[in-house]
């Protein structure tokens, strides 16, 4: 007749509400689409064809881009907790948490956990939104700051990194990782979520896609193989590092004095 209406999966995608939302995260496709057309001359100069980085750039796209994530990560989060089971933890420490979906994930586990998500701050604006709506919200602390510049205050029995380390250069993360291991307690554990490749770099293959998307976004970020990191890991002290999660999740621990 005279109406039109959603349809069912309409109303499901894209009406921003509703639980299986994916509104933001097609936005953000489109921005990429753009981007990719790009590829030719990324591949041949080796550099990222932005001046400044698209997300951060524009406070709307980075709103997209931590509520895209969240929700993805929303399913995973527990999963990872569900893998990573830690001693009795009291504190633990987000690192580039974005909307903090993982410190929330072990507080619902530990219900005497206490969390702190570290970010950059056009990140943390969206995070303390998203905090406040949890039941766990009076055992988060949200912190502005740059942890490839700045100090990580304390010292935690659990450190989390989650879509970290394919954001830098090799020398950044064996930088970052010397300032994590002073910020786990002895006995402590860190947690790694990454895109983490085969020794040969090129499986899996979404993983040597998301290589290229990281050319394109950063020019000089990609995706580090297993090998890699738990070489960067045993040099900056860690012990016991594991591969939890195949490609995709790490575990080591600061050992006991």
């Amino acid at each position: 007749g005279d109406y039109f209406s959603n349809s069912s999966i309409a109303h499901e995608r894209l009406v921003r509400h509703s639980e299986g939302y994916t509104g933001d995260q097609l936005v953000l496709d489109d921005v990429y689409w753009g981007l990719w057309g790009s590829l030719e001359q990324a591949l041949l100069e080796g550099t990222s064809p932005l001046e400044n980085p698209l997300f951060y750039a524009d406070p709307r796209n980075t709103e997209r881009l931590i509520t895209a994530l969240h929700r993805d990560a929303l399913a995973i989060a527990p999963r990872v907790v569900q893998l990573t089971p830690l001693d009795n933890p009291k504190s633990l420490l987000d690192l580039g948490g974005g909307a903090g979906t993982y410190a929330m994930a072990f507080c619902d586990r530990y219900p005497e956990l206490k969390a702190t998500i570290f970010d950059l701050p056009t990140t943390t604006k969206v995070t303390r939104r998203i905090v406040r709506t949890t039941g766990a919200a009076g055992r988060i602390t949200v912190v502005d700051g740059n942890f490839l510049t700045d100090a990580l205050v304390g010292e935690y029995d659990a450190v989390v990194m989650s879509n970290v380390l394919h954001g830098q250069q090799e020398k950044q993360n064996i930088d970052l990782f010397r300032k994590v291991i002073d910020a786990t307690a002895p006995g402590g554990t860190l947690v790694i979520r990454d895109v983490l490749m085969n020794e040969t770099l090129v499986a899996p293959a979404w993983g040597a896609v998301f290589a290229v998307n990281m050319l394109l976004h950063t020019g000089i970020g990609r995706c580090y193989s297993v090998q890699e990191v738990s070489t960067w890991l045993a040099g900056a002290g860690f012990t016991g590092i594991r591969e939890v999660q195949r490609n995709e999740l790490l575990i080591a621990r600061k050992p006991e004095p």
